[in-house]
């Protein structure tokens, strides 16, 4: 079992600006890191995420802790 997804800023007005906002600061922090996300309309219900972690564990094991 892989990590469980996060949902951030839900039902909060602007809350994909203020997520991607957020984002970007860290990573202008932090130049060497990368953000992996995904989005989509009911996005935990609509689409598996668990495909991911095979690839993620295999090309990028450190960004799975």
């Amino acid at each position: 079992m892989g990590p469980k997804p996060l949902q951030f800023a839900a039902g909060l007005a602007g809350g994909c600006e203020l997520m991607g906002a957020a984002i970007g600061t860290l990573l202008s922090e932090h130049v060497g890191w990368v953000d992996v996300a995904a989005g989509a309309k009911n996005a935990f219900t609509s689409f598996c995420r668990s495909q991911m972690w095979g690839s993620l564990l295999e090309n990028f094991p450190d960004l799975t802790a």
